[in-house]
């Protein structure tokens, strides 16, 4: 028993849950509040940040209860720090999440949706390094990413990923490079 509780104190959750009690809680409703979901529960911005959580930490399950509330945009931008202009399926495919990243497809994700620097969810697996990244990647192909388009420095999918040493990618995307 921790003290705070001891002393009849709330404890707080850690940060990691925190997104999901917001998104489990509706919001204070007041005149100045954000614009909310089609169900009057959710503020939009919050629901489109918890979707780029759950699918940067690879929470299938909570990307599944979210993708089905009104409102719930697949390829709406997340608003994360750190993650300029991405949308939940670069979250996916920059953290090497493929169940997310297949979830995110099925449910109409687009991947030609360019993120900061007009990287697309290709470019972002492809510089991931992992088995999971170039699993990520095979999932966006299957899908008819493009591996020819460019960022705004000029590399493709694959310069990326050999930059990055990111082998199994490398090998995935190397046969459609002109």
């Amino acid at each position: 028993v921790s003290l705070s509780l001891a002393r009849g104190q709330q404890q707080q959750p850690p940060p990691q849950q925190q997104w999901r009690q917001q998104a489990d809680t509706p919001p204070a409703r007041d005149s100045a509040s954000a614009p909310l979901a089609a169900n009057g529960r959710f503020p939009l911005a919050l629901l489109h940040r918890a979707l780029g959580e759950a699918a940067m930490v690879g929470d299938a399950a909570m990307l599944r209860r979210l993708l089905v509330l009104p409102g719930a945009g697949v390829n709406e931008r997340c608003g994360l720090v750190g993650a300029p202009g991405r949308a939940p399926l670069h979250c996916a495919a920059a953290s090497g999440r493929p169940e997310c990243v297949s979830l995110l497809l099925k449910s109409g994700a687009s991947v030609h949706l360019p993120a900061d620097g007009a990287r697309t969810p290709l470019h972002l697996a492809a510089e991931g390094g992992t088995a999971l990244h170039a699993e990520c990647a095979q999932l966006l192909l299957g899908f008819a990413a493009d591996a020819t388009a460019t960022d705004v420095d000029g590399c493709s999918a694959l310069d990326l990923a050999e930059a990055a040493h990111s082998r199994d990618c490398a090998l995935i995307l190397r046969p459609l490079m002109p």
